[in-house]
């Protein structure tokens, strides 16, 4: 693959590493959040990259799933609105369509895996600093205040980008296992170490 290819995807790796971070509760401009306008520039991306969707077997990729993901559409554009049906449709059918496109190698998948791992590492980094400091910073960014602010221990909760505690605590410990298993699948790097320890 070209140079450029890879770059293509690596920027494809990084948008979809900060999609799945990305706080919910801070708006760009009327409806749209942070998290549905990190999605449209995926869109946008991926098509300025790639022009369009290869046909791919849906048999061959989890059938059910996608009925299921159709019902979810469906279920959000009757019960909820248009831009909640449209974001539910690229979140869970449009987005595991450009991962299936992109990641066509064991290499692929390793980089994919690397660039969550690299953007769950500066989300800990705010971690941090929200206990070091009892800031949240990206709670300043919200309209209202309607949040979690406990103390435990006397440290503020670690949210991070996160509405709740819950919600950060799943993902640092999806994080965790993906970083036990690139540490599995490579020679040792210390920065996963420093990534685990954050």
């Amino acid at each position: 693959m070209s140079k450029t290819g890879k770059l293509n995807k690596r920027l494809l790796f990084i948008l979809l590493s900060i999609f799945i971070a990305l706080p919910q509760y801070i708006y760009v401009v009327a409806g749209v959040n942070l998290s549905n306008f990190c999605l449209l520039i995926i869109c946008i991306a991926f098509f300025f990259l790639y022009g369009k969707i290869y046909k791919f077997s849906i048999r061959k990729n989890i059938f059910w799933y996608w009925v299921f993901v159709l019902y979810l559409v469906l279920n959000t554009l009757i019960t909820f609105d248009f831009l909640g049906g449209m974001t539910t449709l690229l979140t869970y059918m449009f987005i595991p369509v450009v991962i299936i496109f992109i990641i066509r190698s064991k290499e692929d998948l390793f980089n994919f895996v690397d660039s969550i791992i690299f953007v769950a590492t500066i989300v800990g980094v705010f971690g941090l600093i929200e206990i070091l400091t009892s800031t949240n910073f990206f709670q300043q960014l919200a309209p209202s205040y309607n949040f979690f602010i406990q103390y435990r221990y006397g440290l503020l909760c670690i949210m991070g980008p996160f509405g709740q505690h819950i919600g950060y605590g799943l993902y640092v410990v999806f994080i965790l296992s993906l970083i036990v298993y690139r540490v599995n699948t490579r020679s040792h790097n210390a920065l996963y170490y420093i990534s685990y320890t954050i």
